[in-house]
């Protein structure tokens, strides 16, 4: 009886319950709560992953631009084996 007498009167305190209520606030009801934070942390992880892969898209398509445009036959190259081009009087064939 004295242990739940003493527990009832540390819960009854004013400061304990404005602390709980801050906790419960932050917690769950509050709009920046812990909940959306987490939600948004694993987005801006998400993100961050994406644009690492981006990026080394963009310098993998950066070398080989400066591949293709500093010599012609390479570029010619690039060009009938991608795009199938070819030139005046020529037959291309397509083997798959």
């Amino acid at each position: 009886m004295k242990l739940f007498k003493r527990i009832l009167k540390r819960t009854t305190n004013k400061y304990f319950l404005f602390t709980a209520f801050m906790l419960v606030w932050i917690g769950f009801i509050d709009k920046y709560n812990l909940i959306k934070r987490g939600e948004d942390q694993w987005q801006l992880h998400k993100m961050t992953q994406e644009a690492d892969y981006y990026r080394s898209q963009i310098e993998s398509v950066n070398t080989t631009r400066t591949l293709l445009f500093s010599n012609k036959e390479t570029l010619e190259k690039f060009a009938r084996e991608k795009y199938f081009m070819k030139k005046d009087g020529e037959e291309v064939f397509v083997v798959e």
